[in-house]
């Protein structure tokens, strides 16, 4: 995993060497974060920081990463024993919010992408998925001029924002997680407008 993330993060190089050194001299229990995960997994991350030394924004992408594996592995079981009538803004699998809406075509439903485990369910196009407010006056799609696929939803009331893939025809014709990394220039509007994402994530935060 730390050989993917320093060809993909070339400036949090360092911090995997120094990481990966330590799990190979067994001075690092991943088990002690996902003991803790999730309350406590900041107190994890704050402690292997200061004795690697090595940044906690290094830190926490290789356990998210971590974590989402181990996540998805898990998938299949929990979701054969969701209520097929799940009505909330966040996974029913592990309690994530999403990171990325897909709106299809023709139906127009919309589907949420968990960002921690990948799973996607339907939500209600009318009700902000992270407050649950529910009325078409407070809430926006903005687009790029000539990019109508690419949008990001808006609720004025959280302020809160969640990138959109708008009338896709087939669900399965997209690596959800792709697209998000490939719409971060939504996020960077949207930022700069002062909303929040409904979720960060290691490539949808960026400092004003």
């Amino acid at each position: 995993m730390t050989s993917a993330l320093k060809e993909g993060f070339p400036s949090l190089r360092e911090d995997m060497d120094r990481l990966e050194k330590a799990g190979r001299k067994g001075g690092l229990d991943i088990y002690d974060y996902f003991r803790t995960f999730p309350d406590h997994g900041e107190d994890i991350i704050k402690l292997w920081s200061a004795d690697l030394p090595a940044s906690p924004q290094g830190i926490a992408l290789l356990l998210n990463q971590l974590t989402r594996m181990v996540l998805e592995k898990r998938r299949p079981d929990a979701v054969a024993l969701i209520d097929a009538e799940w009505k909330k803004g966040y996974c029913p699998v592990c309690g994530a919010f999403p990171t990325i809406a897909l709106i299809e075509e023709k139906i127009t439903r919309r589907w949420l992408h968990c960002s921690q485990c990948g799973h996607d369910w339907l939500f209600s196009r009318v009700i902000c998925p992270y407050c649950e407010h529910e009325a078409q006056e407070g809430m926006d799609f903005f687009y790029v001029e000539n990019r109508t696929q690419e949008a990001a939803f808006s609720c004025d009331k959280c302020q809160r924002y969640l990138v959109t893939l708008n009338r896709v025809s087939d669900l399965n014709d997209h690596e959800l997680d792709v697209s998000a990394l490939s719409l971060t220039h939504l996020d960077v509007i949207m930022q700069g407008k002062g909303l929040t994402p409904m979720v960060n994530c290691s490539w949808n935060v960026f400092e004003g």
